[in-house]
């Protein structure tokens, strides 16, 4: 990623999504993951509020910060380039949410197991 003519990298990792959260204001983590439920409805092409653009600057940020080992920008700047360039933001929210813990569900076989041994 270049930024102002000079090369950046993104990345974001579980200590990320609290430093966001931080940086955001949020009192909890589940305030910190709903965040993502609305950056999901604007990809969904809702519109864009101004508070919400300003979390995306701070997430922009933080992947920035997590990328580099001196950030030499400032989250001004992050979030200006993020405006001037909306792949920026969509590449730091794909970062992100690849970066959460996934869940798989279970299997049939394995949920009729279960319930076949409650009935005994």
């Amino acid at each position: 990623m270049i930024i102002n003519e000079k090369e950046y990298s993104l990345a974001f990792d579980n200590k990320a999504l609290f430093e966001f959260g931080a940086l955001c204001g949020f009192d909890t983590y589940s305030d910190t993951l709903e965040i993502f439920h609305e950056f999901a409805k604007v990809a969904d092409g809702a519109k864009l509020k101004i508070d919400l653009a300003d979390k995306l600057g701070k997430l922009c940020f933080v992947c920035l910060n997590v990328g580099n080992k001196s950030l030499d920008l400032t989250e001004r700047e992050v979030f200006n380039h993020m405006i001037e360039n909306p792949a920026f933001m969509g590449e730091a929210l794909s970062m992100a949410l690849l970066s959460f813990p996934r869940t798989y569900p279970e299997s049939e076989s394995g949920t009729e197991e279960v319930e076949g041994e409650k009935k005994k």
